[in-house]
């Protein structure tokens, strides 16, 4: 989307290799940029809509009404709304709760919004685990 990175989209990255190394599948397989913001659109919902206005890349990813433009390659079908197709019903074979949890405290917002959402995920075991570590 063309915003900076910062040390948030670290760990919503080791959260998506950890999800693949474990599963042997990618959490977001995708075969371009537009299908992999689809394909998390459907998993975590869609972006903020200031990360939408502040992405230098916004005009090719989203229309004006700053709707997902989907690729001209997707796989994903149409009309599937936000949050329709889970993290946890991504891990389904895992029967680990707190590595699902994990996972979904790890991936399931925005990076850029990871703080925020971190907080409101710690309540569950995993979460508690590994964040208090760290505070």
């Amino acid at each position: 989307m063309g915003l900076p990175y910062d040390q948030a989209v670290d760990m919503w990255s080791f959260g998506c290799i950890l999800s693949e190394l474990v599963t042997g599948r990618p959490l977001f397989p995708a075969v371009d940029e537009h299908e992999l913001l689809e394909l998390i659109r459907i998993r975590i919902g869609m972006p903020p809509e200031e990360m939408i206005k502040n992405g230098r890349k916004r005009k090719y990813f989203f229309n004006h009404q700053m709707q997902l433009m989907p690729s001209k390659k997707s796989r994903v079908p149409q009309g599937l709304p936000d949050r329709s197709d889970t993290i946890r019903r991504a891990l389904y074979s895992e029967g680990d709760d707190d590595f699902v949890d994990f996972i979904e405290v790890s991936c399931n917002c925005w990076p850029r919004h990871f703080e925020l959402t971190r907080k409101v995920h710690c309540s569950r075991p995993a979460g508690e685990r590994f964040w208090t570590q760290y505070e």
